[in-house]
C-alpha cells in the first residue's frame, strides 16, 4: 500500500467515528502526526483538543502545526495571518511548557522520541524533561524574534511603496502641467522649484525605506520575494 493510499484510508477511517459522535483518539492522530502529515492531522488535532484539555504533547503538536503554517504563508500579503499562527504556536508551545512532566514522558514515551538522545554521562539513550522544556523555550524565544522581524519587513516595505506612489504621483502631476522639455523650462517658477524638492525628498526617502526593507528582509530567511523586484509588488 502507498504512503498516500495509506493516508487516505486513515482519513476515512477517522470520518468513520466521527460521523457518529465519537470521541477522537490520540493515538490515531499520532499516526499522522509522526510521519509529519500535519495537515492532514490538523482537523482532527483541532476536534481532538476541543475535548481534551490536559494533553501535553497534543499541546505540543498544535504548536509545531502553527509554526508550519506561518511559513507558507506570504509575509507581505498575509502579514497578519503569518503573525497569528505565530502568536498561537507560542500559546500551544507554552502550554506544553507548564504541563509536560517527568510522569508524562514516562507514561507516552512514544510521543517524545524526537528528544530522545544519548546521555553522555552514562552513555544511555533517554528523553529528559530539561530538553524538552530548553527546545519549547527556543522555539517560543524564536518566535518572538521572528514577529518582530516581520513587523519591520511590512513596516519598511509599505513605506517604501507609500512613498513611491507620492513620488510618482507628483512627478505625474508636473508632466501633465508641462508637456515637454521647453514647456518645463519656460513656465518654471518657484512653485516648480518647490515641487522638485519635494519629489527629491520622497524619492530618497522611498530608496532609503526599500533599502532597510531588503536589510530586514534577510533576517526572516526565504520570503518569495526578490528585493530588485519587489518595489511596485503590492
Amino acid at each position: 500500500m502507498t504512503k498516500l493510499a495509506l493516508t487516505k484510508l486513515l482519513i476515512l477511517l477517522f470520518f468513520i467515528p466521527a460521523a457518529y459522535g465519537q470521541k477522537v483518539k490520540y493515538k490515531d492522530i499520532w499516526g499522522l502526526l509522526s510521519t509529519k502529515q500535519y495537515e492532514a492531522a490538523e482537523p482532527f488535532l483541532k476536534k481532538y483538543l476541543q475535548e481534551t484539555t490536559d494533553n501535553p504533547n497534543a499541546f505540543l503538536y498544535r504548536g509545531i502545526i502553527f509554526q508550519e503554517k506561518s511559513q507558507k504563508d506570504d509575509v507581505l500579503k498575509q502579514t497578519r495571518r503569518v503573525i497569528a499562527a505565530m502568536d498561537s504556536a507560542i500559546i500551544f508551545y507554552d502550554k506544553a511548557y507548564k504541563t509536560i512532566t517527568e510522569k508524562e514522558i514516562k507514561r507516552n514515551s512514544e510521543f517524545y522520541q524526537a528528544y530522545n538522545r544519548r546521555d553522555l554521562r552514562t552513555g544511555e539513550f533517554g528523553v529528559k524533561l530539561s530538553d524538552i522544556q530548553f527546545d519549547l523555550e527556543k522555539k517560543m524565544e524564536g518566535l518572538r524574534e521572528r514577529i518582530d522581524r516581520v513587523k519591520m519587513v511590512k513596516y519598511y516595505f509599505a513605506l517604501s511603496d507609500s512613498l513611491y506612489k507620492k513620488s510618482n504621483a507628483l512627478f505625474k502631476s508636473m508632466q501633465e502641467d508641462c508637456p515637454g522639455q521647453k514647456e518645463f523650462y519656460l513656465r518654471a517658477n518657484e512653485h516648480t522649484l518647490q515641487d522638485l524638492a519635494a519629489l527629491s525628498v520622497r524619492f530618497d526617502s522611498s530608496m532609503k525605506a526599500f533599502d532597510n526593507y531588503k536589510s530586514s528582509s534577510t533576517t526572516i530567511g526565504k520570503s518569495g520575494y526578490n528585493q530588485r523586484q519587489t518595489c511596485n509588488r503590492n
